[in-house]
């Protein structure tokens, strides 16, 4: 618990195996680059699935003092990727919020003011 690529190399193993799909391959280095580039102090996500990504960019913003807010309308997968959050010890960098996007989205504006994300990333399908 609380060391983040410890959990996200065992998370990788297991998705390989399990034949899950999350953004990787090109996506990720594109999304690699556009963090590194722009350092966004906020990044919206649309779709935790089970925490691989949100764990990613969280890792990544975490050097800038940036945060990440994953929008998930599945309570299973909202409570997975919760989970994966709090155990690589990411939850104050990482959240994700239950809800469908077209409310939840309106609820992160409230919160953290109009022109506040400064990134949006949306992933439907993932890749492996």
């Amino acid at each position: 618990p609380g060391d983040a690529q410890a959990a996200r190399a065992v998370m990788e193993d297991f998705i390989l195996q399990a034949g899950l799909r999350v953004s990787g391959g090109e996506k990720s280095c594109i999304l690699d680059n556009t963090l590194q580039r722009h350092q966004p102090k906020l990044v919206l996500e649309y779709g935790a699935y089970v925490g691989y990504t949100t764990t990613w960019i969280a890792l990544q913003v975490k050097a800038w003092g940036g945060k990440v807010v994953s929008l998930e309308m599945d309570p299973i997968n909202a409570a997975v990727s919760r989970n994966v959050i709090e155990f690589c010890g990411l939850s104050d960098i990482a959240r994700v919020q239950l809800g469908h996007s077209d409310d939840s989205a309106d609820l992160i504006l409230e919160e953290y003011g109009k022109g506040s994300v400064h990134l949006v990333f949306m992933d439907q399908r993932g890749t492996r």
